[in-house]
């Protein structure tokens, strides 16, 4: 085993686009293929409560108000949309919930759910900040995407395929109570998404079925008491098709170590959890919620039980430190060395929220994200100043709104500094981007599509989140000519298109398609599982 107290950063080239995946929790086909992700989660009974009189970790998903927030902000906004079938028929009775970061910027935790009505509606009220989505429904194969408060969205569920198998201990006997969680895999530097479907079992052959599976490649996780975590390769299933996926459960290693400040004082009541890096090495570096959760006790000291063989990736939360991440590569259990966390209060960003002119922008939105933070919201005070504290050192994606405009960059984080970038939307052009989306022949009403366009590692990406009209269309007036990713979000349709001067560039969608994703067949845990899609700027 070998600690290693530094992220593992994916390179620039990839790095441009590897945010649009976590930000539309979508799939863009062509110019960019995209991992997806998605929600249903079930919190861990056994981590621990917070030390009483200690500042235990801070969710900073939710925008901090300041004197700048609009009015409308100030009440409680509610992201409302619709969902609908692959024919474009609104669904009834589906399942729509909202999660954000409670105990830790890995692990989501649900802050609201509802239902759609007859009308395939829904109304989510939420404290203004970003979450994520899932709507789920009994055969069909769930979907989600990523929301601010007071967002239109709408989604498109297709009919499901089924994963079923059985679930084994190390001696091939079957596991009799188990749970079955399908998880989507998002490059290493994104916010983790929950589950998108998650069951529990009483089996006495250690057999599961489930019938709720999205369009696009999955991992089946397998958990069970006194027993690590099982993780299959990367596997696909066609609406009304049936894969076999078995699973052997071990009983892992036990994890421990240390938790202290830099001058090497211990630090009780800190949150401690460990993923599994899946394709450990790639660029894109993803990594599952594995193991459980611990506290360190009053001497710092620390111990996850039943934590699985490979790569783990082991952070420590606090309120009063920058979240800290250390790689373990974990061979043999008897070899397992102690763990050594050492917090620090990372870095900073500042700077001034900009329009293309210049001007600066009072109550701009912004966002920082990160796999260890989740998402990190802030606005931009009457002079457009803005102030990040408690950033994990590496680089992070920094994301700006004003007013339906947004801009979002790389941002390099150093331990001990305030790195200053101003952020800057970009101006205005000749070009024009007009579409529309169905499902079959219908019309979808509320589908929120993500138009990107890179502009460079300096200036940055331009995004636009435009959202169809009743009649399924949509419109992008006066943007800059050039080639842009186009997808609409909780799907797999997406597009590369380019955009000239003066003449406008149309392009249509069927969200009620699925875009296949070749064989992605299961493997035996010992078989590495292939690297993820990234996409080609």
């Amino acid at each position: 085993m070998q600690p290693v107290t530094s992220k593992k950063l994916p390179p620039a080239r990839s790095r441009v686009w590897i945010p649009i995946v976590a930000m539309a929790l979508t799939v863009a086909v062509a110019a960019l293929i995209l991992w997806l992700l998605r929600p249903t989660p079930r919190p861990d009974p056994t981590a621990a409560a917070p030390t009483a009189g200690h500042r235990g970790y801070r969710n900073r998903s939710l925008l901090r108000r300041t004197s700048a927030t609009a009015p409308a902000e100030r009440a409680t906004p509610t992201i409302h949309g619709n969902v609908y079938n692959g024919d474009g028929k609104v669904l009834e009775g589906v399942s729509v919930v909202a999660t954000t970061f409670d105990r830790a910027g890995n692990v989501p935790a649900p802050v609201g759910t509802t239902k759609t009505d007859a009308a395939g509606r829904f109304d989510v009220a939420l404290p203004p900040g970003t979450y994520q989505l899932n709507a789920s429904l009994a055969g069909y194969g769930p979907t989600s995407i990523t929301a601010q408060s007071g967002d239109t969205i709408s989604m498109v569920l297709p009919r499901s395929g089924v994963l079923q198998g059985h679930v084994k201990d190390e001696n091939g006997a079957p596991v009799r109570r188990f749970t079955i969680d399908i998880v989507s895999v998002v490059p290493g530097d994104a916010p983790a998404p929950p589950p998108v479907w998650s069951k529990t079992f009483q089996s006495e052959d250690g057999s599961y079925r489930a019938d709720q599976v999205p369009a696009w490649p999955v991992i089946v996780r397998a958990s069970a008491d006194e027993r690590a975590p099982g993780l299959s390769a990367p596997v696909a299933v066609g609406p009304g098709l049936t894969r076999d996926v078995d699973l052997t459960l071990s009983a892992g290693c036990t994890l421990t170590g240390t938790v202290q400040d830099k001058k090497g004082n211990p630090l009780p009541g800190v949150l401690v959890n460990a993923e599994e890096r899946v394709t450990a090495g790639s660029a894109s570096d993803p990594a599952l919620q594995t193991a459980t959760q611990a506290q360190s006790e009053g001497d710092g000291t620390f111990r996850i039980e039943h934590a699985p063989l490979g790569t783990l990736v082991v952070r420590a939360y606090d309120g009063d430190y920058a979240v800290t991440t250390a790689t373990v590569v974990a061979e043999d259990c008897a070899k397992l060395a102690p763990v050594k966390l050492v917090l620090s209060k990372g870095g900073g960003i500042s700077g001034v929220a900009r329009g293309a002119d210049g001007a600066p922008l009072a109550g701009a939105r912004l966002a920082v994200t990160d796999r260890a933070i989740g998402y990190v919201n802030t606005s931009s005070d009457q002079e457009g100043r803005f102030h990040f504290d408690s950033i994990p050192p590496g680089d992070v994606r920094l994301e700006m709104e004003h007013e339906g405009q947004r801009a979002m960059r790389y941002v390099g984080i150093k331990d001990g500094e305030t790195t200053t970038q101003d952020m800057i939307l970009f101006g205005g052009g000749n070009g024009e981007v007009r579409g529309r989306v169905t499902a079959g022949t219908q019309p979808i009403a509320g589908a929120r599509l993500l138009v990107a366009s890179n502009h460079g590692q300096s200036a940055g990406i331009a995004l636009y989140f435009p959202v169809t009209g009743e009649d399924g269309t949509f419109r992008i007036p006066s943007i800059p000519a050039g080639y842009y990713a186009v997808s609409v979000m909780s799907t797999t349709q997406g597009k590369g298109i380019k955009v000239e001067a003066g003449t406008p560039t149309t392009i249509e969608f069927d969200a009620g398609q699925v875009v296949p994703f070749g064989d992605a067949t299961e493997h035996p845990r010992t078989a590495r599982p292939a690297a993820p899609p990234t996409p080609s700027p």
